[in-house]
């Protein structure tokens, strides 16, 4: 077992940096540090600018009074795909080859090549099979996330040039649970400046995630529309619903929820594809936009880019969960997901996670990463920012 190790989550925005070491009560925090990034320099489909990430790696390392050993790293990218598949029986060997060859017959590429997919899996429940009583048909369900091959390089290459050797690499949020446990039926939600994504666990079993590009970052440089967008739904004199404004979410009666079956982890049709030009309109709109007085204000407000993107989000979220709630065959959404944790920077916005509760009625609140009593600690305001690095050193100290 690792005695310190090093979390690191590499996003659009910023490279996040945590080192834990094992302390006589569990890991103790033995530093942290965050180094922006230019707006270009990494962006939801890899890395652009590899000189740029390494300096900002090397630089957060430092910071962090970190060291180089024992490097957990995890980043998301769009072309990230989770999906199920139903295989018989086999040695594990045997598993990875027939997923494998599943995979190129949606992706395509050549076997060992650059377009080839680097993949981990993980055996899942068979709600079908459980639910209807039926007898074993010898067929296992898997959760299968994968990436092309040369993503994981844009990531990785850069940091080998500066002799920095990650031990681990995840793609995507599936660590959250090492450093924010919770039991019965949760959604991990984790809000990047360009991709989010959503993780359902059932007792600590894995069982539905899904990612979708939106341009959260318009959030970030106007965080006064989350509090217009709660002014303007507590103004909205219609009850019932799922939120205060009593409109049902799109999907919410069964029907559209999303791109559910063709591969939870691929970019979403639709949501954040249309942002292309929102920056500039935002920059134009909303530099120094005031706080709402009044209803009429939030209105204004939650109509501008960012708030649109926002609305994109709520939409969004209310449709994983009610496809989470139909896949577990659960009556009510609560039935299938008890509570929501968010994550990223993004969580970070005051007010962002009581706007989500009640949008989609289900308790939700920011990470507070498990760490123990030490010298340091970290600000609670930031703690939902680095919970993604320190759940990454929390498998370091548990895995290395």
């Amino acid at each position: 077992m690792a005695k310190a190790a090093i979390g690191m989550e590499i996003h659009q925005g910023a490279v996040v940096a945590v080192q834990l070491r094992q302390g006589r009560r569990g890991p103790v925090l033995g530093g942290y540090a965050t180094e922006p990034l230019p707006p270009d320099a990494v962006t939801p489909s890899g890395v652009a600018k590899p000189a740029v990430l390494r300096q900002a790696v090397e630089n957060a390392l430092q910071n962090a009074k970190a060291g180089r050993v024992n490097l957990c790293l995890a980043f998301a990218v769009d072309s990230m795909d989770a999906r199920e598949l139903r295989l018989p029986p086999m040695p594990e060997a045997d598993t990875k080859a027939a997923i494998q060859f599943e995979l190129r017959q949606f992706f395509g590429g050549a076997a060992g090549g650059d377009d080839d997919r680097l993949l981990d899996f993980e055996f899942i429940q068979d709600l079908d099979r459980r639910d209807n009583h039926r007898p074993d048909d010898n067929v296992r369900n898997l959760l299968v996330v994968s990436v092309p091959r040369r993503k994981v390089y844009e990531y990785v290459t850069p940091l080998h040039e500066a002799k920095i050797y990650p031990e681990i690499v995840d793609v995507g949020i599936f660590s959250l649970p090492f450093a924010v446990p919770r039991g019965g039926g949760v959604a991990y939600l984790h809000l990047g400046p360009g991709l989010t994504n959503f993780l359902v666990m059932q007792n600590g079993v894995y069982e539905l995630s899904r990612q979708t590009e939106l341009q959260l970052q318009l959030v970030l440089d106007n965080p006064h529309v989350v509090l217009a967008t709660r002014a303007q739904a507590e103004a909205a004199t219609v009850p019932g619903g799922y939120g205060a404004g009593g409109a049902a979410p799109a999907g919410a009666a069964g029907a559209g929820y999303g791109t559910a079956e063709t591969g939870y982890g691929a970019a979403e049709t639709g949501y954040g594809q249309a942002a292309s030009g929102l920056e500039e309109a935002a920059a134009a709109s909303e530099t120094a936009a005031p706080e709402p007085a009044a209803a009429g204000g939030a209105e204004a407000l939650a109509d501008t880019p960012a708030g649109r993107v926002l609305e994109q989000l709520m939409n969004w979220v209310s449709e994983t969960l009610e496809f989470a709630r139909v896949r577990r065959g659960a009556f009510t959404v609560e039935e299938a997901v008890q509570s929501i944790v968010i994550s990223g920077p993004a969580a970070a916005v005051p007010g962002i996670a009581p706007l989500i509760e009640q949008r989609v009625g289900i308790q939700t609140s920011p990470a507070m990463p498990v760490i123990g009593d030490g010298s340091t600690s970290l600000p609670e305001d930031a703690a939902p920012v680095y919970a993604l690095a320190v759940a990454m050193a929390h498998r370091g100290l548990t895995e290395l």
